[in-house]
């Protein structure tokens, strides 16, 4: 599993952490004039799950904020080797995505890497690079923080007969 799929899922358990624990919470608050001290213990539980719940949020989102910041921010070039093109995309000028039939300057231009960490990236292009990383091949990628420079494919070697 990439860590934008591990990411997005402490969210959303962080969320219905919070909202279970917060209604728990308030309901036995409320309820522990009938009940007495029992519902204060279960107050207890739904308000720890309430924190933890709100701590999975913000660690969460704190963690996908630093990662796009990074992304987008950094004037390092990177070579990737063994990288694999995914998908190639554009998104048009009213903001459908298209994978053919498009205008190029009218479009932004889009190739989704996996790199050899497991993780996947989506990153903006120039036409020359889209047309070069056709999907499902393999090769080497130059990275400047969300923008593909560059893409060789790796060569393919002629079978032996």
């Amino acid at each position: 599993m990439g860590d934008d799929k591990k990411l997005s899922n402490v969210i959303m358990v962080g969320l219905g952490l919070t909202l279970i624990g917060g209604v728990g919470a308030g309901f036995m608050f409320l309820g522990s004039i009938a009940f007495g001290l029992g519902a204060y213990i279960v107050a207890g539980f739904f308000g720890l799950m309430f924190m933890v719940g709100l701590g999975m949020l913000v660690w969460g989102i704190s963690s996908g904020l630093n990662t796009t910041k990074k992304l987008g921010s950094a004037t390092v070039v990177e070579e990737l080797q063994g990288v694999k093109v995914v998908a190639r995309f554009a998104v048009n000028e009213i903001g459908e995505t298209v994978f053919s039939d498009f205008i190029p300057e009218e479009s932004r231009l889009y190739v989704r890497l996996n790199l050899p960490t497991g993780r996947s990236v989506e990153l903006k292009t120039s036409m020359n690079v889209w047309e070069a990383a056709g999907e499902g091949l393999e090769g080497t990628a130059w990275i400047q923080g969300d923008w593909l420079g560059r893409f060789e494919r790796n060569p393919i070697p002629k079978p032996v007969q």
